[in-house]
């Protein structure tokens, strides 16, 4: 049994995070930060929404973790041909 008053929350896995994340952020103590790591946008846009629903988070925003170069060349600007993904 969880008793709540947490200082933060990282959640990340295989699992979708609309089964755990909805209940992990009532045990949050107000304005606590916390993260959702998911492969695809797909959960992550869904968890997002359920919490916007229960009007219990605000501030939210989903983020893209890779970077990509790019070649700044005068006149031109496109990104490095040349990547590893």
């Amino acid at each position: 049994e969880l008793r709540g008053g947490f200082d933060s929350l990282v959640v990340g896995g295989t699992l979708h995070p609309l089964l755990l994340v909805p209940t992990l952020v009532k045990h949050l103590n107000p304005s606590s930060p916390f993260v959702v790591y998911s492969q695809c946008h797909q959960p992550l846009l869904e968890t997002m929404e359920a919490l916007i629903k229960e009007d219990c988070c605000m501030d939210m925003q989903i983020a893209e973790t890779w970077m990509r170069d790019y070649q700044v060349l005068p006149g031109r600007t496109h990104p490095n041909m040349f990547m590893n993904g």
